[in-house]
């Protein structure tokens, strides 16, 4: 078994949170897109997918495995209008999206794909695929 771990952190993230800063770059941030923890980790017959993806449900989240071998994790939320009758000092939620995409060092059965959400950790089993044997005749 292998495990290839895929860390990712943010450093600037406070700073983005900052209502001077935000101002700037709100037009930005819609489009931003917020990296996470992966581990993929390969058995004898099926790669094990776990992500980091709190606060988004299962209707949020689309995975995908393209034909060559590529897992991607996307998800949106919108945020929910709010009408307060105070002065809002500071605001944090609002849309968020992610995307991530991961090579598998292997075949992936695509139709055998399944996936799981519990308490904000995504799990996806992709069990492998043998690679086709063709005989070939010569002419």
């Amino acid at each position: 078994m292998s495990i290839a771990r895929y860390p990712e952190s943010l450093i600037f993230a406070p700073l983005l949170n900052d209502p001077l800063f935000r101002s700037l770059t709100q037009t930005n941030r819609e489009q931003w897109s917020s990296p996470f923890a992966i581990d993929v980790i390969e058995n004898k017959d099926s790669f094990e997918v776990e992500a980091e993806v709190p606060g988004f449900e299962k209707s949020q989240i689309h995975i995908e495995v393209s034909d060559n071998n590529i897992l991607t994790i996307s998800g949106q939320k919108q945020a929910e209008e709010k009408t307060h009758k105070n002065k809002i000092v500071s605001e944090r939620i609002e849309k968020q999206s992610f995307s991530r995409s991961v090579q598998l060092p292997g075949i992936v059965s695509q139709d055998a794909v399944k996936a799981s959400l519990d308490h904000g950790i995504l799990k996806i089993h992709l069990p492998k695929d043998l690679p086709k044997k063709t005989a070939i005749t010569i002419q």
